[in-house]
Order: structure tokens, then sequence, then C-alpha cells
């Protein structure tokens, strides 16, 4: 659950938009939570699937954005 909230917090961040799969990890560490990439990429799927965040990848921008700004974990 508090993968979930850092994500969903990161996404969110308007001053650091299109945060990186690192940035992400790093905000992991921050918090006291040590996971691989692989991980990360799971939680971001099951947040995709089951919970239906609108999270999308922009290749251009090397990072990740919520489709819907209104929309919060």
């Amino acid at each position: 659950m508090r993968r979930y909230r850092i994500i969903d917090r990161c996404l969110k961040n308007s001053l650091r938009p299109y945060p990186s799969k690192k940035l992400l990890l790093e905000k992991m560490l921050e918090a006291g939570i040590d996971i691989s990439g692989f991980q990360l990429d799971k939680d971001i799927n099951f947040l995709r699937n089951e919970e239906d965040a609108p999270i999308e990848y922009d290749r251009k921008r090397n990072g990740y954005r919520y489709t819907d700004p209104e929309y919060s974990y």
C-alpha cells in the first residue's frame, strides 16, 4: 500500500512531471522501501489493471503520468 501511495504522489507532483522509473525507485528508497525495477513494473501494472489507474508511459519524456489529471489512488 505504501508503494502505491508513493507512485501516486510522484505522478501527481506538478513540479516534477513525468517521473522516470529511476526517480520512482529513488523515492521508494527515500521512504525506506528497497524494491527492484521489476517489482516497480508489477506495482504499476497492478494499479493499471486492478485499480483502473490511468497510468501512461511517455517515451518522449521517459516517464509516467496520469492521463486523467483528476485521478488519485
